[in-house]
């Protein structure tokens, strides 16, 4: 088996030298071997395997990476206990190990671990081996570094990794991934918007970035919403974007109605991520998104489906023309002076065929075809129609349903009184409708 976008002859020679201060060699040899898939650093010999899961038995080229500037830097690690995340064959922390750390833990799912265990062994060096599923357990360890290589690989271990390194307490952390990925840079988004601080940032085929730890989570002061079959975190100490709305409880309520299979989905101003959390069992994909994601992210890490990535309406990040079946967003309309930006992302991300689906506060007038220059809802719906979207439908959705008694923990004071939402059905106009 061969490494995506790899050449596949296995007579293909890869070499690198760098000095190597901490070895009795004058020099650091890499070499890569696509038939064995061997690989030796310095003294060591590491090997891939075909047995592992989830391509743990691949030697990626963030691993060689982090042992490349390990061995030019080896005081990053000399001394210091060291973690590494997603081991897989276990190049970055065995290197580590090497140059004098004082204690190394692999970490992988614990069918991977077999192998980062005997190549350890092959290698005469003393390591500790641990199961560690960033999906399903906290990440309780103490350390001083921890390594990670090509670790988000695909959208749904984002939410994940990035709450097992908030839950990690360490110093630096070390990241290296694929800089062709278009992943790996919006983690880097991801990692900005929980605090993380970027120390170094080297960006050739992979992106190698070196990063202080983030601010103590304020996890001690979460609260807990209920809806239907599903229980997420709110936290009052982020503001309102930290709460659950009841508009986002009547978005979901609604949508649950609807045929979604299928569906890609993405959550605008997302919060704590409720809304497209509550159908992710019935769609293909869910992107949660905003300007700060820690919270949706502690919601979604369970969730194999769904992913958080930061978005700010309005500002293109690179070629960013990524597209979705359906676009939702709860209680993002009454701040007009953002309307002309939500509307534009809007119809920026649907896809031609796709649809939107936005709560709103009543009409001030309490009509349909209000005309108050001060109603939000009517605002929004003409600066929609500026950007070529057409409102197909205005649904009144209540807040609380009675008869099923489905929601808990849900602060009514964040109603304004009423006690039911406007649905705003959206939809990209047609090209024969233009003018």
């Amino acid at each position: 088996m061969t490494r995506p976008g790899t050449a596949t002859n296995p007579n293909l020679s890869h070499r690198w030298k760098a000095p190597c201060t901490s070895c009795d060699q004058t020099k650091l040899e890499y070499e890569e071997l696509w038939g064995p898939r061997e690989i030796r650093v310095g003294g060591l010999s590491v090997q891939g395997s075909d047995e592992c899961v989830e391509f743990g038995g691949e030697v990626w080229p963030g691993a060689k990476a982090i042992a490349r500037l390990l061995a030019e830097r080896p005081d990053l690690v000399r001394g210091r206990r060291v973690v590494e995340l997603g081991c897989g064959a276990g190049l970055a922390g065995l290197t580590a190990a090497s140059l004098g750390a004082a204690s190394v833990t692999l970490t992988d799912l614990e069918p991977n671990l077999g192998l980062a265990a005997a190549n350890a062994r092959a290698n005469g060096l003393v390591v500790s081996c641990e199961p560690l599923d960033w999906r399903r357990h906290e990440a309780r360890l103490e350390c001083d570094v921890v390594l990670a290589a090509d670790v988000v690989y695909k959208p749904s271990l984002v939410a994940p990794l990035l709450c097992a390194l908030r839950e990690i307490a360490y110093g630096l952390l070390v990241l290296a991934n694929d800089e062709r990925s278009a992943n790996q840079r919006r983690f880097a988004t991801c990692l900005e918007s929980c605090g993380f601080r970027l120390l170094e940032e080297h960006a050739t085929d992979v992106l190698l970035q070196l990063y202080g730890p983030p601010p103590s989570s304020s996890s001690g002061q979460m609260t807990e919403v209920r809806f239907a079959d599903l229980a997420v975190r709110q936290d009052a100490t982020e503001g309102l974007g930290g709460l659950v709305w009841p508009g986002a409880v009547a978005l979901a309520r609604y949508l649950r109605t609807l045929d979604l299979t299928g569906s890609s989905v993405l959550e605008l101003g997302c919060g704590a991520g409720l809304v497209g959390l509550a159908i992710a069992d019935r769609v293909a994909s869910v992107v949660l998104s905003d300007e700060l994601v820690g919270l949706a992210a502690t919601n979604a890490r369970t969730f194999d489906n769904a992913t958080v990535r930061v978005l700010v309406w309005g500002l293109r990040r690179g070629e960013d023309d990524q597209s979705f079946d359906l676009v939702i967003g709860a209680e993002l309309t009454p701040y007009l002076d953002a309307h002309d930006d939500l509307a534009a992302e809007i119809a920026h991300r649907l896809r031609p065929t796709g649809r939107a689906f936005l709560t709103a506060a009543p009409f001030r007038s309490g009509k349909n075809d209000c005309k108050t220059t001060t109603c939000a809802t009517h605002n929004f719906i003409n600066t929609a129609a500026r950007h070529r979207l057409v409102v197909d439908r205005v649904l009144q959705a209540p807040i609380l349903d009675d008869k099923n008694g489905d929601v808990q923990g849900l602060d009514l004071a964040l109603d304004d009184g009423f006690d039911h939402t406007l649905i705003l059905e959206l939809r990209l106009a047609s090209s024969s409708s233009l003018p």
